[in-house]
């Protein structure tokens, strides 16, 4: 959630300055309103833009596969050291990808059914996607401590 999160904040620097700004300043704030095909666009590259680079500040590669090492442990068909860094850097950013764009989506598609469609949507994608994981989340820790039957 921390992409989304963040996606949003050059947008609402840029509207808190443009008020009293020059023209192009205004003129870019007009092509970015909320549910415009702009924001939208927007939105969505710069949530993948912000995964990516989260994720590369969060997971350091040769750090990994150093431990890996320093553990014994390998990756099948994957020779120790650089190899399997560049291995794990390869496997993560696919996934980043398809995360990135799996959050781009849930946020973006309820804007454009809100905008232009007669689909009353109160509920945006990214807070859905909260609920959702909250609920799933006291599903599992609920299941995890059922008491033990006896007999």
């Amino acid at each position: 959630m921390i992409p989304v999160v963040v996606a949003q904040w050059p947008l609402s620097i840029m509207f808190a300055f443009s008020a009293d700004g020059p023209a192009w300043l205004l003129a870019i704030g007009a092509q970015l309103v909320t549910g415009g095909p702009a924001f939208n666009l927007y939105t969505g590259i710069a949530i993948v833009v912000f995964a990516l680079f989260y994720v590369a500040l969060l997971i350091n590669p040769d750090a990994v596969a150093e431990k890996l090492r320093r553990w014994r442990g390998v990756i099948a068909g994957i020779d120790p050291g650089a190899a399997t860094a560049h291995h794990i850097d390869r496997v993560l950013s696919r996934i980043t990808i398809l995360g990135a764009v799996y959050l781009a989506l849930v946020s973006v598609v309820p804007e454009i059914l809100i905008t232009h469609s007669a689909i009353p949507i109160y509920l945006g994608g990214v807070p859905a996607l909260i609920v959702v994981c909250t609920v799933l989340d006291i599903l599992h820790q609920v299941q995890g401590r059922r008491p033990i039957k006896n007999g």
